[in-house]
């Protein structure tokens, strides 16, 4: 897709949800206009749209989804919450183009052991190992919880 029909598909199509599965042609183009919306998950790639301070520029996010990221912007999306206002995101589906580093992940960032209890043990269990931390807005001090399993970091934050 032209960077200038992501433009135009954008303008016109105004939602509280989004799906994308959108790949576009000039890898150098960032979408910066924030959406508006509540749910936003990007199949495929998110590299065209620009991340760097989504969680401020979405004031109404919730539930956030980016496929194909790498470690320095998974870094980069936790360090938003830790760092900014009072955030709605309370879910956040990260996706590595390969697995996912901790060391990199969680470069500069304070976290601390999460021991699940039987309530956040979920079906998803596939004997992978995992990386499980709780993470701490500064603003606020409210926790959430981070879990990495290979390609895929899963945030929860229930404030």
């Amino acid at each position: 897709m032209k960077s200038e029909e992501i433009e135009i598909f954008l303008k016109m199509i105004k939602s509280a949800s989004y799906t994308l599965a959108v790949n576009v042609d000039d890898k150098n183009y960032k979408f910066q206009r924030a959406l508006g919306c509540k749910i936003l998950n990007l199949h495929y790639r998110a590299d065209w749209l620009e991340i760097d301070n989504i969680l401020a520029r979405e004031k109404n996010l919730f539930d956030i989804s980016l496929y194909m990221l790498s470690d320095s912007q998974a870094n980069g999306m936790l360090k938003q919450w830790i760092n900014g206002n009072r955030s709605n995101v309370m879910f956040m589906k990260l996706y590595a183009e390969d697995t996912f580093s901790d060391a990199e992940t969680f470069k500069d960032i304070v976290s601390k052991a999460w021991e699940p209890s039987e309530k956040d043990e979920g079906p998803e269990g596939s004997g992978e190992t995992e990386k499980l931390a709780c993470i701490r807005r500064k603003c606020d001090g409210q926790m959430a919880k981070v879990k990495i399993i290979s390609n895929r970091l899963s945030f929860y934050f229930f404030g």
